[in-house]
């Protein structure tokens, strides 16, 4: 009961007892289940996971800066960045290298077979230049043509070419901060690991950080290591962006390289865990992880078929070896099948952290928080994701559904996307089923029509009842302005290319 918010606790909990349970069963049958809310909200709890895990690392800290003899070990590291078709962001993440506090290092560029031009930028000349500054440094080059390896066959091919002790895998996406070397080295040598993780923080669009140095409290995701029951059924161990010890990293087996399947990060942390190596995670978001609206990975390229289940029977794989006697594997596959297919209502409370606020108020019921799209412009016929994320005041008497029309200079409505928002397990939920303070991510898919003119059109947004055709609509309210029309621009506008 002492986990249960104290409002609730009578209406999820029955006593001990034949008829206290029978007269609950009933209860349930009858008005269905309730879910109950944490006695501690979740940012409370994630606030004070986080303070805990600052102070450890800061007592480790102290602890091994007073127990310094002699000369500092500074290993080599080598630093394995795997690069597809996105030039202006593999610039950044080598800036984030120049940046680093640590030496000495190395790092080692994997391009999988990127294409002959992007965009505006010839490739040839592109790695011609990059070789020039790389020689001057002592880095590494190295070009695969042909098919591709995929990301975890890229990854194992930079590895082949280290030299270093330790070797640190990064995306071409990501921004490392200026400390993220010297922290995992320092790590690794007081806590004797071959594997370490860290938190994460994440940024959005083209450009690098605007304070590469900046922590956000919290961080923006925190991973737990060697959790492997959790890890069945979610990637809590850690993030691709590892630092390894190269042995270890061999003994593991590297990277998979399955053609078309996600994870085989998570896949090689679980491996590792059961070859008895201990996943430490460092309690501080040492690198950026950049989110782009619109825009593939290396990853996506080529992969459009994504098998979400041999992905997730592929991270399976490690238990699997381990299970004895075999029959008993099934047991582990039915298991995992049941956690990823079980759409339980799972509320959600925690605020957006990587979009672009705002605070647009529905009625007395739904707030906008925050919104996400992309900054490039768009092509006749292209789509692209608009991410809403809303928090409920309070629910609704009457069932409303969200809009979003993207609209022309003449205030006329060229495409739309209606529906309703899904929780975490995408569970459409009806705005009378939500929970005060709950959080709800909103993921629309704009298609724009293929005739639509080149020009600057407006996203606006709001909501409207499904169950009368007038479509009355929750009034807006901004800067305490009530507007019944109930039409909320975005301030950012979607501009439309010439067609071709």
């Amino acid at each position: 009961r002492e986990l249960i918010h104290e409002d609730d606790a009578d209406h999820v909990m029955f006593k001990p007892n034949p008829k206290s349970f029978s007269s609950f069963l009933v209860k349930i049958l009858r008005d269905g289940v309730m879910v109950a809310r944490p006695r501690m909200s979740a940012p409370a709890a994630r606030d004070g996971w986080s303070a805990f895990h600052r102070l450890v690392a800061n007592k480790a800290l102290q602890a091994q800066e007073a127990a310094k003899e002699g000369q500092e070990l500074r290993p080599l590291v080598s630093v394995v960045i795997t690069h597809y078709n996105r030039p202006h962001l593999l610039r950044q993440a080598l800036d984030s290298m120049h940046a680093q506090t640590y030496s000495p290092l190395e790092v080692i560029v994997v391009d999988d077979a990127s294409s002959p031009t992007v965009g505006d930028v010839n490739m040839g000349e592109y790695f011609a230049e990059l070789e020039a500054s790389f020689a001057r440094d002592g880095w590494r080059l190295v070009r695969h043509q042909g098919e591709s390896l995929y990301v975890g066959g890229a990854r194992n091919l930079g590895a082949t070419y280290a030299q270093g002790e330790y070797i640190m895998f990064m995306d071409e996406d990501n921004y490392a901060k200026p400390e993220e070397i010297a922290t995992f080295v320092k790590a690794a040598l007081g806590s004797g690991s071959g594997l370490l993780t860290c938190f994460v923080d994440y940024f959005q669009g083209v450009d690098p950080p605007p304070d590469p140095s900046r922590h956000l409290h919290p961080p923006s995701y925190m991973f737990l290591g060697n959790a492997l029951e959790l890890g069945i059924q979610k990637n809590v161990l850690g993030d691709a962006n590892m630092f390894v010890r190269r042995t270890a990293f061999t003994a593991v087996g590297g990277f998979s390289t399955e053609q078309g399947l996600a994870f085989e990060d998570w896949q090689f942390m679980v491996a590792a865990s059961l070859h008895g190596y201990e996943v430490e995670v460092v309690p501080l978001a040492l690198f950026w992880k950049r989110s782009m609206y619109g825009e593939k990975t290396m990853m996506q390229y080529g992969q459009e078929g994504l098998s979400q289940y041999l992905s997730y029977r592929q991270v399976l794989s490690p238990y699997l070896e381990l299970v004895q006697p075999p029959e008993l594997r099934y047991t582990l596959m039915h298991m995992q099948h049941l956690l990823m297919h079980t759409k339980t209502r799972v509320p959600n409370y925690d605020e957006p952290f990587m979009l672009k606020q705002v605070s647009a108020q529905f009625g007395n019921h739904v707030i906008l928080l925050a919104y996400g799209m992309p900054s490039t412009p768009q092509r006749p016929g292209s789509s692209f994701i608009l991410d809403l994320h809303w928090k409920c005041v309070a629910p609704t008497v009457y069932a409303y559904a969200a809009f979003v029309h993207l609209k022309d200079e003449s205030g006329k409505v060229v495409c739309s996307a209606d529906g309703v928002p899904r929780d975490g397990n995408g569970i459409p939920v009806r705005t009378n089923e939500w929970l005060p303070q709950e959080v709800m991510e909103d993921q629309r898919r704009i298609n724009i029509p293929s005739d639509i003119q080149q020009g600057t059109y407006s996203l606006h947004i709001g909501w409207y009842r499904q169950d009368v055709k007038t479509g009355d609509r929750l009034p807006l309210v901004v800067d305490g302005r009530v507007d019944p029309r109930g039409d909320y621009t975005c301030p950012e506008h979607v501009t439309i290319l010439p067609k071709g």
